[in-house]
């Protein structure tokens, strides 16, 4: 039952007015029905004093647990630029010494999250769970299972909604989870364990780990029998999804980077490693080329192989599952074969394939050019070449609608660096204190002239509870070595019953002699899309200073 929803079923509640020790009006609303807070992840916060409302009791760091909670204290706004917040009166446990064993905490500690309102999911946060006693037990399994390495499938049953929540939550940043949960649910429909799945896994989960520790196939559906999983939770759309994003992503890097042919072929090989990023590749490779056989088949298996061209025409590749794939040729009619392995045989003039059916047969085929799909590297090339000649023409071209395609683009033209393998991605630096400076000083938040900086002052980050505002950016200029730094000061606000207000001055941002670092997956560019970029200073004293540069 969601928070709102609790609300509107209390037809009798009794609304408390307390004004004693707080500046603030609060309007004390106390459940009907008793209800938890599941702490899931571990969280900083702290406990406050009931009575006052602002004297901390208690701060918990790296904490997770189950907390009773009794009601909402909501505090009244009185001016107009007052913020309407929510706290729990939770039941202390004994070793937290409150008084009278009852405490506030902050809701937005735990539900505060900026991309829900509370009307759409009033109970779920970033690391807190609000829910009714009565399903506390299937809800903590759930979440447990759904973030701790060491959980066990939920001997209760997931909790659907719990479970539609989480992901709700976590779609737009929790991919290394769903992808872990992708490999998990695959192995529980399939009902066998790929070892292969280990190689990728960011989290190894303690039931795959068990998994993967078995020999007897018997033992590894005899386990999965006996913690099922509901079928509507295995094909979650949303986690099939995130998996093909996660492939696509992995494919788009392979193809979009300038690599010779042994280094294709090399790439190909550890592609292997993850479950259909191979086959898939493969697939992309002979749809876009001509290949050839070389050496040929036996006449037998492929009648004429020596006059054959293939293209995505006359053959098809069907992929049934890793490691398992049809192939069918349109010159030999009512023949399929199953292909157990694509192996990619380096080659410095032509990418080559070897590949390995069930049945023993073996095709050799090798591309008459790079095909198309390889392309990608030579576009960026082309695209870098269209680019303005000077720094300066390309941040008043594009910073001021994205900084972060600004900086990408300065990063192709004058940065230093390239595509880094281990992490998949571009990575440049820029070291002229010249381009850094004009390009801090202008972009969609900071416009300047030679000799001042004016920020937009309205720009903030943060929630109702927590909040850092821009006041001032600034520079300082030495004129015996003829640099510039640049600062900026912001006031951080926290509120609960009051408002604490700290001003935070001279964070030095940059100064000549720093760098900024700039970093991109290789299909941004192609793409138009600068969301995985990011820009940022090497020394910065606050991490505000990069927000102009990724805006």
């Amino acid at each position: 039952m969601k928070f709102f929803q609790v609300l509107s079923n209390l037809p009798f509640f009794v609304v408390l007015i307390l004004t004693i020790h707080c500046s603030k009006k609060t309007e004390y609303i106390p459940l009907t029905e008793p209800h938890s807070l599941i702490v899931y992840t571990s969280a900083d916060f702290e406990i406050i004093n009931l009575e006052d409302k602002k004297t901390p009791i208690k701060r918990f760091t790296n904490y997770r647990g189950v907390i009773e909670v009794e009601g909402v204290h909501r505090f009244i706004p009185q001016k107009d630029n007052d913020k309407e917040l929510f706290y729990f009166q939770i039941k202390c446990l004994s070793e937290w010494k409150c008084p009278e064993e009852k405490a506030i905490l902050s809701r937005g500690s735990f539900l505060m999250n900026p991309k829900f309102s509370y009307g759409e999911n009033p109970s779920y946060g970033p690391n807190g769970y609000f829910i009714p006693q009565s399903s506390v037990k299937s809800a903590a399994e759930t979440l447990n299972f759904l973030t701790q390495n060491d959980a066990e499938v939920p001997t209760s049953g997931f909790n659907k909604d719990v479970f539609k929540d989480w992901i709700k939550v976590n779609e737009t940043t929790g991919e290394d989870s769903f992808v872990n949960l992708y490999y998990l649910f695959e192995t529980w429909k399939n009902k066998t364990f790929d070892p292969e799945s280990q190689k990728v896994l960011k989290r190894t989960h303690k039931s795959l780990k068990f998994l993967s520790e078995q020999t007897d196939p018997a033992e590894i559906e005899s386990f999965i029998a006996s913690h099922p999983i509901d079928p509507e939770i295995l094909n979650e759309p949303k986690i099939q999804s995130a998996y093909v994003n996660f492939i696509n992503r992995h494919l788009d890097t392979f193809f979009h980077i300038e690599r010779s042919n042994k280094e294709i072929s090399n790439q190909f090989e550890t592609s292997a490693e993850i479950p259909y990023l191979q086959e898939l590749a493969f697939q992309k490779i002979m749809e876009s080329g001509e290949f050839v056989f070389d050496p040929l088949p036996p006449e037998e298996v492929v009648p004429n192989a020596e006059t054959i061209t293939l293209t995505k025409k006359n053959w098809t590749l069907t992929i049934k599952k890793p490691r398992q794939v049809q192939l069918k040729f349109g010159f030999v009619p009512n023949t399929e074969w199953i292909i157990k392995r694509i192996q990619s045989v380096p080659n410095e003039e032509f990418l080559s394939f070897k590949l390995i059916a069930e049945n023993g047969n073996e095709f050799h085929v090798k591309s008459k050019q790079l095909p198309k799909v390889f392309d990608g590297a030579e576009k960026m090339k082309e695209f870098s070449a269209t680019l303005p000649k000077k720094a300066t023409e390309i941040i008043d071209q594009f910073a001021s609608d994205s900084a972060k395609e600004a900086g990408v683009y300065l990063a192709l033209k004058f940065g230093k660096g390239g595509y880094d393998p281990i992490k998949n991605q571009y990575e440049y630096s820029i070291d002229d204190p010249a381009i850094i400076h004009y390009y801090f000083k202008n972009n969609k938040i900071i416009k300047a002239d030679k000799s001042e900086i004016s920020g937009d002052l309205s720009y903030s980050i943060g929630d109702d509870y927590s909040t850092d505002t821009f006041d001032a950016w600034y520079q300082k200029y030495n004129k015996e070595k003829k640099e510039y730094t640049v600062f900026v000061n912001y006031t951080h606000s926290d509120c609960g019953c009051d408002c604490s207000i700290n001003k935070s001055v001279d964070n030095q941002c940059w100064t000549a002699g720093e760098m900024i670092k700039i970093r991109f997956p290789g299909h941004a560019i192609l793409n138009k899309d600068f969301s995985e970029a990011r820009v940022e200073f090497e020394k910065p004293a606050s991490f505000l200073c990069n927000e102009p540069l990724n805006e």
